[in-house]
C-alpha cells in the first residue's frame, strides 16, 4: 500500500480519493476524542504503554557508562538510557528496588555504576543491584531478586525506541514496517548536530499532532514564513502533497516544491555560502536518496513528512532532518519536542546558515501552537461536535483511524 499516490494530486478533477482507496469512511470525526478525560486514559493503557515510541539517539551515549533520564509523566515514571560495558543501551525505570526512589537524579552523564541518591543502593550499567550499604541488617537479601526493572528498547538507524509494555506485542522491525529498510543508506549517523525546541502546548497531544500532519493550513498559517516555498497559486494553490502511501498504522506524505520559488536574499546569500547544507527555505538538489525517501520519485518533491504512530513524525529533506514528538500531559495538555538535525557546521559560515534556518523553523512553530491552543480553547463549547476533513487531510483520519482501532470509539457527543 505504501508505494500507492493519488493519481495525480495537483489534478483538480482526478477522479480518485486517496481517503477512499485506503478503504476509509469520510464522515465527519467526533471531537469528543480530544476532550473526554475518560477516553485520555484509555489511549494511555491501550496506545502509549504497548507501543514503541523514540526516545533518543545512540549518539547521545557513545561510551560505556554513558546515559541519560527520559521523563514520561503520561506512564508516571521516567527511564535510565545506558550503555553498558558491552556497548549494548539497555533500558530500566528509573526505581530504586529499596523503597522505591528515583535513582538517577541528572540528566544526563557517564558513571561506572548507578547509585541512589536516597541510601546509595548501587546497579551496575546491566541494572544488577551489586551493593548494599549496611546488607547485614536486611533480611535474607538476595540481590539477585532486586536489580532494576528492565523496559524493552531496540535501536534502528541510530534512534533509540522504548515499549513499556511487558511483552511488547511487535518487534520494532515488525513495528516500522517499510520504514525498517525504507531509509537504509539516509545519512542520520552524520547529523549529529541537534537544535532542540521543548515545551508545554495548551491543547490535546491529538491537536498538536493532527496539525503536523498536514500542508492544508499552510496558504493561511504560514504565509508569512514559508507558504510560497511549498505551493504554487497557479498549479498548487491548497498545498497539496505530491504524493500519499500508508505503512500499517503510519502515513507517508511527500510534500510539493514550488518551482517559481524566489528565494529571499538571505536565503540566497546562506544557499550560495553553503556548499551541502539547506536551509528550510531553500531549494534541495534531488540526490540519490534511498527508497523509502521521495518513493515516487516526484521531480518536484521537497521533503517527507512521514508518521510514525501514534504521535512522532519525522520531515526528512534531502540534507536535513525534523523529528517531533507530542507527549501527553493530560486531555488538554501535552510536551511537544521538536530536534532539527543537521551536519555540524563545517566552518562559521555554515554556522551562521543554521542560525538562518532555525529562526524561520522557530517562526513556523510560533504560528502553530497559536492556532492549536486556540482550537483547544473553544472544542469543548459544545459548539461543534464533528470536525470535517477532506482529501487531502488524509494522514490526519488515516492517525485518528488507528488511534480508535486501539483504543476504542471516540464517545458519542451531543448537539448543544
Amino acid at each position: 500500500m505504501r508505494g500507492e499516490t493519488v493519481t495525480n494530486t495537483l489534478e483538480p478533477t482526478r477522479a480518485t480519493s486517496f481517503t477512499e482507496q485506503q478503504g476509509l469512511d469520510t464522515d465527519p470525526i467526533p471531537i469528543s476524542g480530544y476532550i473526554d478525560p475518560d477516553y485520555y486514559e484509555q489511549e494511555i493503557g491501550r496506545i502509549w504503554k504497548r507501543v514503541w515510541l523514540m526516545v533518543g539517539w545512540a549518539h547521545e551515549i557513545p561510551n560505556p557508562g554513558d546515559y541519560f533520564v527520559k521523563p514520561l509523566p503520561f506512564a508516571n515514571t521516567s527511564l535510565i538510557i545506558v550503555r553498558g560495558r558491552d556497548g549494548q543501551i539497555r533500558a530500566f525505570h528509573n526505581v530504586c528496588a529499596h523503597r522505591c526512589a528515583e535513582v538517577v537524579w541528572d540528566e544526563k552523564g557517564s558513571a561506572r555504576r548507578l547509585q541512589c541518591g536516597y541510601h546509595g543502593w548501587t546497579y551496575g550499567l546491566d541494572g544488577a543491584l551489586v551493593a548494599v550499604p549496611d546488607e547485614e541488617n536486611f533480611f535474607d537479601l538476595d540481590r539477585s531478586k532486586y536489580g532494576l526493572t528492565p523496559v524493552a528498547l531496540e535501536t534502528w538507524e541510530g534512534f533509540i525506541f522504548i515499549n513499556l509494555a511487558p511483552e511488547p506485542p511487535q518487534t520494532l522491525r515488525e513495528y516500522l514496517g517499510d520504514y525498517y529498510d525504507g531509509y537504509h543508506g539516509y545519512p542520520f549517523d552524520e547529523m549529529t548536530t541537534v537544535y532542540r525546541y521543548r515545551g508545554v502546548v495548551n491543547a490535546n497531544w491529538k491537536v498538536v499532532r493532527d496539525g503536523f500532519l498536514e500542508t492544508y493550513h499552510f496558504p493561511v498559517l504560514h504565509r508569512y514564513s514559508f507558504a510560497d516555498a511549498f505551493s504554487n497559486k497557479a498549479e498548487n494553490p491548497h498545498c497539496h502533497n505530491i504524493h500519499y502511501g500508508t505503512n500499517g498504522m503510519h502515513t507517508i506524505a511527500s510534500a510539493y516544491l514550488n518551482p517559481e520559488y524566489t528565494p529571499t536574499p538571505m536565503e540566497l546569500l546562506t544557499f550560495s555560502l553553503s556548499q551541502g547544507v539547506d536551509s528550510i527555505m531553500v531549494k534541495s538538489e534531488q540526490q540519490d536518496l534511498p527508497p523509502g525517501i521521495n518513493p515516487s520519485r516526484h521531480p518536484l518533491w521537497s521533503a517527507d513528512n512521514d508518521t510514525i504512530f501514534p504521535a512522532a513524525n519525522i520531515n526528512l529533506f534531502a540534507n536535513f532532518y525534523l523529528w517531533h514528538t507530542y507527549w501527553p500531559l493530560g486531555p488538554d495538555k501535552c510536551l511537544l519536542e521538536t530536534q532539527q538535525l543537521m551536519r555540524p557546521p563545517a566552518n562559521a559560515t555554515e554556522r551562521w546558515m543554521h542560525e538562518v534556518s532555525n529562526s524561520v523553523f522557530q517562526f513556523g512553530l510560533l504560528e502553530d501552537f497559536t492556532a492549536q491552543e486556540r482550537s483547544q480553547r473553544v472544542l469543548a463549547s459544545g459548539a461543534k461536535t464533528h470536525m470535517v476533513l477532506q482529501d487531502h487531510e488524509y494522514p490526519v483520519r488515516h492517525a485518528h483511524h488507528w488511534g480508535q482501532q486501539l483504543a476504542g470509539p471516540y464517545p458519542e457527543v451531543s448537539a448543544r
